[in-house]
């Protein structure tokens, strides 16, 4: 059972991330509006979530080789919903900017996470069209989640966009605890602990920038 549900458990965590970077995007003049500021300073909500999202995408797969991958994706979408509760009550532009930051940055797990949960558990004639699954998945959430966004921003207001993340991260974690399994299997190459890793990660720096 844990099997057959676990790709799509991926799939949806990886939908959901790339619609938590863009369903509010209708909704940036009504922010803007609502806290009495530029469009420029609404759009920095969009910049922050971005920003983060790339930190996400840069450490949660290092951190994971160490902490598993399990915690990892469990921790993202922890540090997501916390954020998306903050995004959904926040009652200044700065506090939002803020919180769309660590928005980006927990939900960064899920695509970084779910490609090594592919490649730990399955083989290569399994794991390519998971991974193009996965592809179409990318593909779409930013397709419809502007749709989506502008229609919840019209019938009620633009806090509904992070409502619905709010409820979709909460099943989405629901169901990664009940049916996510470890996948990581350490090796020697793997560093053991996080000190080892950023031990490893200043001297490769370094090595690099020497050479």
């Amino acid at each position: 059972r844990k099997i057959l549900s676990l790709p799509v458990l991926l799939v949806l965590s990886v939908f959901v991330s790339e619609m938590a970077l863009d369903i509010y995007t209708p909704a940036l003049p009504y922010i803007a509006q609502y806290f009495d500021v530029s469009n420029d300073q609404a759009q920095m909500t969009l910049s922050a979530c971005l920003v983060g999202f790339g930190l996400g995408s840069l450490t949660h797969g290092p951190i994971s080789d160490v902490l598993g991958r399990r915690f990892v994706l469990l921790g993202g979408f922890g540090v997501f919903m916390f954020a998306t509760f903050v995004c959904a009550s926040s009652y200044s532009i700065y506090s939002l900017i803020i919180a769309r930051f660590f928005q980006g940055y927990g939900v960064g797990a899920a695509p970084i996470i779910a490609l090594a949960v592919i490649r730990d558990k399955y083989p290569p004639h399994v794991a390519n069209p998971l991974m193009s699954l996965m592809g179409g998945a990318i593909a779409l959430a930013p397709a419809i989640a502007p749709s989506i966004g502008g229609l919840l921003t019209e019938s009620y207001d633009w806090r509904a966009c992070f409502y619905l993340l709010l409820w979709l991260g909460l099943a989405l974690l629901g169901l990664l605890w009940a049916y996510m399994p470890e996948t990581l299997k350490q090796t020697d190459e793997a560093p053991s602990t996080l000190k080892c890793f950023f031990k490893d990660l200043y001297r490769d720096t370094i090595e690099l920038m020497t050479n």
